[in-house]
């Protein structure tokens, strides 16, 4: 159905001079003008042509053309769309009607249609029209407000506060974090014949299918044990299926909805961060995001001589090292693995079961030191300390272990060869300093 429109009366006499030149009733046909109408614009043409010019023009005043009903509604949702994109924001169909019901209470009573239709109108008033997203830019600190980036600042000066001011190695500050990894993540693109026009691709179905990985990397590059939730009962049968494939550099656990929940969480303190704390008495720092169940066991982290920083919400793409690189990058490893195993069919359970426990144990393998050394950086979080720093301490510690055994005094072996009394430091010590150190760890394990 053709639009009908309302015309000026100045509208109205350049039709009709226009079918006069052309005598070709399109001219009123297209613009849904009837004939009858066009006879009464003829009459009433006739009766303007015996006025004078003043009459005319105070007509031409009185009729100035079709006036909107909701002229200020439209100039100020004009407003708001420009100031949006500007900022390159979303603008969406049900945002504008809901700023349309509060400025005007009376476009609430309308129907949703209704509504949807006053938009339309408002849309096409000011040549605008819904379009696809063809691009996404992450924020930048330029783009972010004063205060914004000065709570990035300041996270980045308590960082290295605690650093200096605790003598914190660089092997021992982490970042841990989880991070959902699918079963099958398809590229977007892919090569085909050229002048195709569809260019489909056959999955398994497992698009939506998930397990969560706990990853744990540290400040001097290495990737800690990663801790993998499949979905399933918690110590159920399918979690002791899945115990036949941890190792060094993985473990397995199950929940009902693959997720990290406050019990997944303590599996995870007891399986791979405990252990790991336990095995130096020397100050650690642990780079954690504000979820919930991370903020409920602050006690449990802190153990072992451990210091928390907390990444504050809305800031880890910029502040946490694994959000920067790492999980792009082992993202993108588990495309390449999906591309790579296309043809693989599965059919049961354990069998996507045991093709997921390959692919995130391929992934973390291929993840390199520099891959991780850069997420540090990224973030901006390198480590603040120079060598002579590190040298600095490691000499005051060495001498703490000497005074030690000079003393004869028992110390725990955990804390004797701990990072600083290395195979190396043992060669720089003299014959009679190395044998009272074995003699020492052979005395603690009689003792023990």
């Amino acid at each position: 159905m053709v639009e009908r429109f309302h015309f000026s009366i100045k509208q109205k006499l350049q039709i009709l001079s226009e079918l006069d030149e052309t005598n070709d009733p399109r001219c009123y046909i297209e613009k849904n003008i009837t004939k009858k109408q066009i006879q009464d614009w003829r009459d009433k043409a006739l009766v303007m042509g015996r006025m004078s010019e003043d009459d005319q023009a105070s007509i031409y005043t009185l009729h100035s053309g079709p006036k909107r009903k909701y002229d200020g509604l439209y100039t100020y949702l004009y407003q708001v769309v420009k100031k949006m994109r500007a900022e390159k924001q979303a603008v969406t169909y049900n945002m504008l009607i809901e700023i349309a019901c509060q400025e005007l209470p009376e476009v609430y009573s309308r129907t949703y249609n209704g509504k949807r239709s006053l938009i339309d109108r408002f849309m096409k008033f000011h040549n605008l029209s819904l379009k696809t997203i063809t691009s996404y830019e992450a924020s930048t600190q330029d783009q972010l407000s004063q205060e914004e980036a000065q709570g990035i600042q300041q996270f980045r000066q308590k960082f290295s506060q605690i650093v200096t001011q605790h003598h914190i190695y660089k092997h021992n500050i982490y970042n841990m974090d989880q991070s959902a990894i699918y079963y099958e993540v398809p590229p977007k693109k892919t090569i085909d014949i050229k002048g195709s026009k569809q260019s489909t691709l056959q999955t398994k179905g497992l698009t939506k299918k998930r397990v969560t990985v706990i990853s744990l990397i540290s400040c001097n590059g290495e990737a800690g044990k990663q801790f993998v939730i499949f979905k399933g009962s918690n110590e159920g049968r399918v979690e002791q299926s899945l115990q036949s494939y941890c190792d060094m550099s993985n473990s397995f656990s199950c929940q009902e909805n693959a997720w990290t929940d406050g019990e997944q969480l303590e599996k995870w303190l007891i399986q791979v961060w405990w252990p790991i704390a336990q095995r130096t008495h020397h100050p650690k720092l642990l780079v954690l995001d504000s979820y919930g169940p991370h903020l409920e066991r602050v006690t449990d982290f802190q153990k072992y001589n451990t210091h928390i920083l907390f990444v504050p919400k809305g800031f880890t793409w910029c502040l946490q090292p694994l959000d920067t690189i790492f999980h792009k990058t082992y993202k993108q490893f588990t495309q390449d693995y999906f591309v790579r195993n296309q043809r693989t069919t599965l059919k049961t359970e354990e069998e996507k079961r045991n093709f997921m426990v390959r692919c995130v144990k391929e992934c973390l393998a291929r993840v390199e030191k520099e891959t991780i050394e850069k997420s540090w950086i990224n973030a901006g979080l390198e480590y603040p300390l120079n060598i002579e720093d590190q040298i600095s301490i490691e000499n005051h510690d060495s001498m703490l272990v000497e005074q030690e055994i000079t003393n004869n005094s028992l110390i725990p072996i955990s804390d004797i060869m701990d990072d600083h009394l290395d195979s190396r430091m043992l060669e720089e010590l003299p014959d009679e300093r190395e044998q009272d150190v074995n003699r020492m760890i052979i005395e603690e394990e009689n003792f023990f």
